[in-house]
């Protein structure tokens, strides 16, 4: 929202008084923050489909209208009328907020303003304003989905996008305890106020962030920028936020992390790319299908192995990774072909249980994925057919 004149700015500033100034300013953690403390702000991909582009009108602590108490880390980005607005996370949508088509650069529009709100799997709730929705109330949405595009609604002087992440359900725009968080958008190294005035196009790719630079961390970086070119993975893209960690186990949230442990071995760093980003897959609008195939499997394996080196850490999550390793072992096969598919899946050191059945029960494991409609459908879009080996035997 754009604000104009010393007297618009007054009346606002009141009118936010009126029910929020209770609250302290925040500083702006933007302007002194360290390579290190920017790494702690929530990282969101920008709210656009790939190659949009963008002008940063409004960043965090602007001066023409976000400097409001608890309102301070918002982001306007000027785009067309009519562009699509994506899910930043995956989530729920909490509330889509569409009272009538009005809209101008007067105060008087300020209630007018549509606008649809995600609440993410951390509890924090982004908030989309001058939009018209294509979800509803209670939609699971993945990130990078579609939810709406860009209209003229509510007190808005030029076509953009106001963009906010509140800290949680109590703590969004109506509530005199409003508290917007930091963010780290993929692809826009430029942050809060020195970001206004930028213009910028929303990367296609990965964007990918080392926790520690170090060379082997580097090496990592290398030998998946390798893979990436030599193989189209953008259907398995179910996050676009990847990063690269030394001695920890990989992890698929809240940001998709690799280790450096398969630097000498690329068909084993790609399978576990692509198991990570199976659990995207089946996280989000495919939680409650999961879930019915979960309870398929509960009857086929009464009883699953717990930790060690056969299972999961709890049993529902080795019955989660008998679904997650099935589709790893689909989209290994994609890239790499049936027998180094399905050697790696032989040789994996952790989960030894699940991979066994998932080589010798591929095909059963496949119909009850088909059953509950698990249906690959891709990042992008697209259905991919499942492909099972003829014979159940190994």
């Amino acid at each position: 929202m754009i604000l104009r004149g010393p007297k618009i700015f007054f009346w606002l500033f009141f009118t936010v008084c009126l029910v929020g100034c209770s609250s302290v300013p925040h500083r702006d953690l933007y302007e002194s923050a360290t390579p290190v403390q920017m790494a702690s702000f929530k990282r969101v991909r920008l709210p656009f489909l790939a190659n949009t582009k963008f002008k940063v009108s409004q960043g965090a602590f602007g001066l023409e209208s976000h400097m409001e108490p608890g309102n301070e880390y918002s982001w306007d980005f000027d785009v067309p009328v009519g562009t699509p607005v994506v899910s930043v996370e995956n989530g729920i949508v909490l509330e889509v907020w569409e009272p009538n088509s009005g809209g101008d650069c007067e105060p008087v529009f300020t209630n007018l303003a549509h606008n649809i709100k995600v609440e993410h799997e951390d509890g924090t709730v982004a908030q989309y304003v001058h939009t018209s929705a294509k979800v509803k109330m209670g939609e699971l949405v993945r990130e990078g989905q579609v939810i709406g595009v860009t209209a003229i609604n509510g007190w808005i002087c030029k076509p953009q996008l106001h963009f906010s992440v509140y800290r949680s359900k109590e703590n969004l725009y109506q509530s005199p305890d409003r508290e917007t968080v930091p963010l780290s958008f993929d692809g826009l190294p430029q942050l809060g106020k020195a970001s206004k005035g930028i213009t910028g196009r929303v990367p296609q790719g990965l964007q990918v962030n080392l926790v520690k630079d170090t060379p082997e961390t580097q090496k990592t970086l290398q030998l998946l920028n390798e893979i990436l070119k030599k193989y189209d993975l953008s259907p398995y893209f179910f996050t676009m936020k990847i990063q690269i960690e030394p001695f920890v186990i990989p992890h698929d949230y809240p940001i998709l992390t690799l280790n450096t442990r398969h630097n000498g071995e690329p068909d084993v760093l790609l399978s576990t790319f692509l198991h990570e980003q199976s659990h995207r897959f089946l996280s989000g609008p495919n939680d409650e299908k999961a879930n019915l195939a979960i309870q398929d499997l509960r009857q086929k394996y009464t009883s699953v192995p717990v930790g060690g080196d056969d299972g999961a850490d709890n049993e529902d999550s080795t019955y989660l990774h008998l679904l997650v390793c099935w589709f790893e072992l689909q989209a290994d096969k994609k890239y790499l072909g049936e027998k180094r598919a399905y050697n790696i899946m032989k040789k994996m050191d952790h989960y030894k249980w699940i991979y066994r059945q998932i080589l010798s029960n591929e095909k059963e494991l496949g119909e009850i994925v088909l059953k509950n409609r698990l249906h690959f459908v891709s990042a992008n879009g697209n259905s991919l057919k499942l492909r099972t080996r003829q014979s159940d035997s190994q």
